[in-house]
């Protein structure tokens, strides 16, 4: 299977990353490649950075229960396909409805969350924020919920496979159309 590397994917995430961490300061490079090609992997506490400011946290605030903090994998397509982003051991998935679950479930205790579907990707400016933006409304209201704070999982989510495509293409078209 040939990589879908390309010389331009260090450059290209090193860019996003420098705009992901003015919004996600709490963000580090946990595998920088050292040989080319190899992935980035990011580990990113997914509280933007308003939400520090206000609270005057620092980052242990908000590892624990419910911690969020993820892990960002960069593919060499990111653009194409998004980030492989895995975090909320705390889900209680016997808490979240099947239909509200947007995340897979891992052998390593985590989930994979799922962002969006892949035709979107390619009209975000930064793929890398916008998907650590995705994944940190995911933790918050999944632990609202798990809470009892809210009587539903509040996100804006689409179907999954083919039905959630038609439906992301059908509220493009409405949304090009006004």
């Amino acid at each position: 299977m040939a990589l879908l590397y390309d010389d331009n994917y260090y450059k290209n995430v090193e860019k996003d990353i420098k705009e992901l961490r003015k919004e996600y300061p709490f963000t580090k490079i946990v595998a920088y490649p050292y040989a080319k090609p190899t992935k980035i992997e990011l580990k990113v506490i997914a509280v933007n950075s308003r939400i520090i400011r206000e609270c005057n946290a620092e980052a242990d605030d908000f590892k624990g229960e419910f911690s969020k903090e993820i892990k960002v994998i960069i593919p060499f397509d990111y653009k194409n396909r998004g980030c492989d982003i895995y975090g909320g051991s705390w889900f209680d998935i016997d808490k979240i409805p099947f239909e509200d679950r947007h995340f897979y479930e891992t052998p390593d205790c985590d989930y994979q969350f799922c962002l969006g579907v892949p035709q979107s990707f390619k009209s975000l400016r930064n793929v890398v924020l916008e998907n650590v933006k995705t994944a940190e409304q995911m933790l918050f209201a999944y632990e609202s919920y798990q809470q009892g704070l809210t009587d539903k999982v509040k996100l804006i989510s689409y179907s999954h496979g083919k039905k959630g495509m038609d439906e992301y293409e059908r509220n493009k078209k409405r949304y090009r159309a006004k």
